[in-house]
């Protein structure tokens, strides 16, 4: 057999002609992968054809929690840099910035992108035809460490015709949210107004927009040596004008000479951005009847937290502590006035010790750039197992498991004996009637609470003073009018059967509480926890028993028990969380803010529902709304794209999310959709028709109920 070689060139150089050549048609290069992320180079072309310039992208793919920087980091980080030195008919090749997100860890604040971005390049060529675009990537990615990167990377442009490549559609999705220098979103921005402080400067911008603001940010760019904080934003009735106060450094008149001052500006999918003006004012940069409009708001904002804290009283987070104190007034009936208004003052002034608390808690948490929010001390273990504990030697003395006869300081907390202890035993009942209560969302508290956490400690300290009078209300009213305690039935035996009633109420209580354990420290720590409380519960019955040898040691076994079952959560090492809802768990998506803008993108309707498994008003809307009927049915079939963001535990993410529509508690639901981009806001108490109403106008179509 001949070897015919002048056959195998001709075959050989068939194949080669015809096989597909990523580096001369492909609208890719090849991936640079790193550990934690990788890049590639994208066009939205198939060939040059006649045009001067080439649309292209950098493709980051990141892993989860690491991250890469905008073309002003912020506090910290180095942005990509790109160098073109080697490349084929190229006269340039800039990066162009999509709108980045903001990073808030330990007080400062880095800009930039996580999981998946493609930054735009625009590619300029030196004369029309074929181009061959190399670069060399400079780039910094982080988590708790930064790690620099430099790739290489090549992508051929061959001189064809012009078609859209098969990237065309993810490098414009990208292009489409760079900011541009015009008014096409209907949003603008006035100049920048500096004013001196006795710690620093303070910058106020307005913006105005066509359409409402939801949540406007900005980010700005300034001389060397220049920083700016994160925005404080005050928007007015109507919402289509917005105060933005910053405060800045590094600033001088002298140095905007030189460089203008650069603002983007973002709320939600539209951006623009824009050199402002800039004045070195000597008066505070006030809008125009910015006191009045602010004075008219918080006094709107002040009734609506004492509606919001007296319908607490009525959701079921209260009404367990409210049983005791029920307990409290039918022993009291018939005593003396002074004695029952004496009682009720100390259980009001329990609830606006503790709301004060929970505001100087919140205040504390902010001034240290961490997330804030109505309920959070329950994503705590240690918060839990304090509650949990307390409320299970509630349950205990109602059962008549024991009478108080352990040391003083400790039995009187717990019921109280004598008028003094009665006293301290009332304050403990308000007290407690305001941790338990933070659980539960009220229609007005979110709008309250939303207020105060956007703004300064005076603010907060107002709205939940506020917040404690509403929920005080119906002891304030007793304490005004004792006479309805004095008209109660008198003690009897019929009250050991409402003893056993409320004492089930509480363990019902108690089970809640460990059931959200076993989501916030796992199961098994759940397990370990309900065994502290049976210990504790053994010690007290078996000190009862005439011939145990525990009665003078109950006491010391009570409490180091009870110290034990508190502090253990913190030593446990949590376990990942468990789903719920199984029947629902192959249509909720995990949230992810990115992809709702991908799948509104695409035409589809969107519902986040952001939950907790310690949010009982959640598990309500869940119960009620979510996962029954027409809306359930919806969500089932996939015609509703469900995406859950469980706050159980704490989150950036999610405190971010809900800070954007300045919202700090939840239940928070909302719906997207082609018509309704930036979201629609639905209420705390959820109802079928508002939920299916939301889709409809969410979506542009008509919803067909059964």
């Amino acid at each position: 057999m001949t070897f015919d070689l002048l056959g195998f060139v001709k075959i050989a150089l068939t194949l080669f002609l015809l096989a597909p050549s990523e580096g001369v048609f492909a609208a890719a290069s090849s991936w640079a992968v790193k550990d934690e992320v990788s890049v590639r180079l994208l066009s939205a072309v198939d060939g040059v054809g006649d045009n001067q310039s080439v649309p292209m992208g950098l493709h980051f793919k990141l892993k989860p929690g690491w991250k890469i920087y905008w073309r002003s980091p912020g506090d910290a980080g180095l942005p990509p840099r790109i160098a073109w030195k080697n490349s084929k008919n190229v006269a340039s090749a800039r990066i162009e910035w999509p709108a980045p997100l903001r990073f808030s860890v330990l007080g400062l604040e880095t800009l930039g992108y996580k999981k998946e971005v493609v930054l735009p390049l625009k590619v300029v060529l030196r004369e029309k035809g074929a181009a061959a675009l190399n670069l060399k990537l400079d780039y910094l990615v982080c988590e708790e460490v930064c790690i620099p990167y430099s790739s290489k990377l090549s992508l051929a442009l061959p001189g064809g015709a012009d078609k859209p490549s098969s990237v065309a559609s993810l490098l414009a999705q990208y292009q489409a949210t760079v900011p541009m220098r015009d008014a096409r979103h209907g949003i603008s921005l006035k100049g920048a107004m500096f004013q001196k402080l006795e710690k620093g400067i303070q910058m106020m911008l307005v913006a105005d927009a066509k359409v409402p603001f939801v949540a406007p940010d900005v980010f700005m760019e300034g001389p060397d040596g220049s920083y700016f904080g994160r925005p404080e934003v005050i928007l007015s009735e109507d919402k289509k004008r917005a105060w933005l106060t910053l405060k800045a450094g590094g600033v001088k008149p002298s140095g905007f000479e030189k460089q203008g001052l650069v603002a983007t500006l973002v709320d939600e999918n539209r951006s623009m951005e824009a050199i402002v003006p800039v004045d070195f004012g000597s008066t505070a940069p006030a809008p125009p009847n910015a006191v009045s409009v602010s004075d008219r708001s918080l006094l709107v904002i002040l009734l609506l937290a004492v509606l919001g804290g007296l319908i607490l009283n009525v959701m079921p987070c209260v009404l367990p502590v409210l049983s005791i104190k029920l307990l409290g007034v039918i022993g009291e009936s018939g005593k003396d006035r002074a004695a029952i208004r004496a009682g009720f003052l100390a259980s009001a002034a329990g609830i606006l010790f503790s709301f004060l608390l929970l505001a100087g808690f919140l205040i504390i948490l902010k001034s240290g750039g961490m997330a804030i929010g109505w309920g959070i001390q329950f994503q705590q273990p240690v918060f839990l197992s304090f509650l949990t504990v307390i409320l299970a030697l509630f349950a205990y003395n109602l059962f008549g498991v024991f009478e108080i006869s352990m040391p003083a300081w400790a039995g009187n907390l717990i019921v109280g004996s004598g008028p003094e202890q009665n006293i301290a035993s009332h304050f403990m009942t308000g007290a407690l009637a305001t941790l338990v209560a933070t659980p539960c969302s009220a229609p007005f508290l979110g709008t309250a609470v939303g207020f105060a956490l956007s703004r300064g400690w005076l603010d907060i300290v107002a709205v939940f003073s506020a917040l404690g009078v509403g929920l005080a209300i119906p002891y304030l009213a007793v304490a005004s009018f004792p006479v309805l305690a004095q008209k109660l039935p008198r003690p009897g035996r019929w009250m050991n059967c409402v003893r056993m009633a409320m004492g089930g109420a509480l363990a019902l209580t108690v089970l809640w509480l460990l059931y959200v354990m076993s989501n916030v420290i796992g199961q098994e720590g759940a397990v370990v926890l309900s065994a502290f409380l049976l210990l504790m519960g053994a010690v007290l019955w078996l000190r009862r028993v005439p011939a145990s040898k525990l009665g003078r040691h109950a006491s010391k076994a009570l409490i180091v028990l009870s110290v034990a079952a508190i502090i253990f959560p913190a030593t446990w090492e949590r376990s990942p969380v468990q789903a719920r809802d199984q029947a629902f768990n192959s249509v909720w998506q995990n949230f992810d803010g990115a992809d709702i803008r991908k799948l509104v993108a695409e035409g589809k309707t969107v519902l986040v529902d952001v939950t907790a498994d310690w949010c009982v008003t959640c598990q309500v809307n869940k119960r009620l709304v979510l996962h029954v009927g027409d809306v359930g049915e919806k969500i089932k079939s996939r015609k509703i794209i469900a995406m859950r963001a469980d706050w159980t535990r704490p989150s950036d993410k999610i405190s971010a999310y809900l800070a954007r529509f300045g919202r700090y508690g939840i239940p928070f639901n909302a719906v997207y959709g082609p018509q309704a981009p930036n979201g629609i806001v639905l209420p705390e108490l959820l109802t079928s028709g508002l939920v299916l109403g939301a889709f409809e106008e969410a979506s542009g179509k008509a919803v067909v109920s059964k």
